[in-house]
């Protein structure tokens, strides 16, 4: 069969043609042999039957040139995508240009040869594997129960995968049947399925909201309209590993709030119950009881009751307020602060270098802020662009980037070199993030101990106090006139 292919060669360059083979297996493996890295495969249904696939050698190759009239039959089947003009920078990731046929915006990048077939309505699927048997998925899905550590594991694997030269669908697929979480696996066996048929695996992600918040979905998105997708990956990986080792260090001040908090459960009744009466055993008995059925609860309700209220906070309905909040206190707002802005300019910039044009690049990037409010700010300044702005007026619109930032951004404006004024701004916000990163944690640990401090001195106190008097009212009651 003949079967159209997209690929990325040594450079990182995309390639697109035909190629003779028996299947898509046999396709992959020789693209592989020389050196590219597939990233869709999927027959041509128009091309004649031939009885064996030509010789492939590192001297003919596959149709990398892909001739004009191919081309152009492939373009046309993508919907007719806009013709970039001039070269398309890279980063390490894929770039085409003019003269190697563009990208259309908004497909799938894994999934461009599957996509173009099942646009013409020739096949509907040309499956390696048993398609999996999904049922649509319910808008705003309440779906979750997935850790941060699970989401962590699932896009290192997947980033590593992808690099490895499969495509997204195959390595969804391998990953769907080893994912533990059932309701992760739930997931990834529906974003393998989008990505067979040449769909965007963030339109599954934005129905579960609760496993996937909003900015990874965004970031994903953007890495699919930018041709990117194993960097977007790679990074939301990073992410939620920086993440996680951020809030590592909270076990520090947690434990130490906990540890206060029983403290005071077992140390308010103990000397009251001591010096109730003569009865020694009765005393204990006395302690006993009030710790066990009523101070212990009560210190598991208070800790259950904050584990929940921190549960509740991170629902998406909710994520508005706690991130107006957060933004409140100073080293945790600050810190959400320069790494939501950093994510925005990231995006931006390669969104900016892969040809697409400035108001869908901001609108691929405002997604990507992982702070809410800041998102809200950034799609206001998206507004003003659809009237007409420019980059500059955007930035300086929204009211969040420092004078130095929008300096750059006016001067990438007017020289032409955008791409080279975003990377410093980038690296601006990149350096804020580590600092703020630093003081994030000694704040936690302060909280810690000032926790530690108010419980445990209220434990100190309350000992002090019940044992002064604990022991003068026990002689007054047993010693005392009365007691005679």
């Amino acid at each position: 069969m003949n079967y159209f292919y997209e690929a990325l060669d040594e450079s990182g360059k995309t390639v697109l043609g035909k190629i003779d083979a028996a299947n898509e297996a046999e396709v992959q493996q020789r693209l592989l042999q020389l050196g590219y890295r597939p990233q869709s495969i999927a027959p041509n249904p128009a091309a004649p039957l031939t009885n064996a696939p030509a010789p492939l050698t590192a001297q003919n190759g596959p149709d990398l040139a892909v001739q004009s009239a191919d081309r152009a039959r492939f373009l046309e089947l993508n919907q007719n995508p806009p013709t970039l003009q001039g070269p398309v920078a890279t980063m390490g990731q894929s770039a085409v240009t003019a003269q190697t046929a563009p990208r259309a915006v908004g497909i799938t990048r894994a999934g461009n040869a599957a996509r173009t077939v099942a646009k013409q309505g020739q096949i509907k699927t040309a499956p390696t594997q048993t398609p999996f048997a999904t049922t649509p998925v319910p808008a705003g899905s309440t779906l979750g129960g997935v850790k941060t550590k699970e989401l962590q594991l699932f896009f290192q694997q997947l980033a590593s995968l992808v690099r490895s030269g499969m495509t997204v669908y195959a390595s969804l697929d391998n990953l769907a049947a080893r994912t533990r979480n059932p309701n992760l696996a739930k997931t990834v066996r529906e974003m393998a399925q989008q990505a067979h048929t040449g769909g965007r695996i963030s339109d599954v992600m934005e129905h579960y909201a609760h496993i996937y918040p909003a900015h990874i979905t965004g970031k994903i998105r953007a890495g699919e309209l930018g041709g990117y997708l194993e960097i977007a990956i790679a990074e939301i990986a990073d992410d939620y590993k920086a993440n996680i080792g951020l809030y590592r260090t909270a076990w520090i001040p947690k434990l130490m709030a906990v540890q206060a908090l029983f403290l005071l459960a077992f140390a308010q009744p103990l000397f009251t119950s001591l010096f109730n009466s003569l009865d020694l055993r009765a005393n204990v008995v006395l302690y006993l009881r009030t710790v066990f059925l009523r101070n212990l609860p009560l210190a598991f309700g208070v800790w259950g009751l904050a584990k929940v209220g921190s549960g509740v906070l991170q629902r998406p309905q909710y994520r508005h307020l706690r991130d107006s909040w957060s933004l409140r206190i100073r080293p945790f707002g600050e810190l959400q602060r320069q790494v939501a802005l950093a994510n925005f300019l990231r995006t931006l910039r390669r969104l900016y270098a892969s040809g697409v044009a400035p108001i869908q690049a901001w609108e691929g990037a405002m997604n990507t802020a992982s702070n809410v409010v800041i998102r809200d700010q950034l799609a206001s300044a998206y507004s003003l662009m659809q009237q007409g702005a420019s980059l500059p007026e955007a930035f300086a619109a929204t009211g969040l980037f420092a004078d130095s930032v929008e300096q750059l951004v006016l001067t990438g404006h007017q020289s032409g070199d955008m791409v080279a004024m975003l990377d410093q701004a980038i690296e601006h916000y990149e350096h804020g993030a580590e600092d703020a990163s630093r003081k994030a944690r000694f704040m936690m640990l302060r909280f810690g101990i000032l926790a530690m401090l108010l419980l445990g001195g209220a434990a100190v106190i309350w000992m002090a106090h019940t044992y002064f008097h604990g022991m003068f009212d026990f002689v007054d009651r047993n010693f005392g006139p009365d007691g005679e």
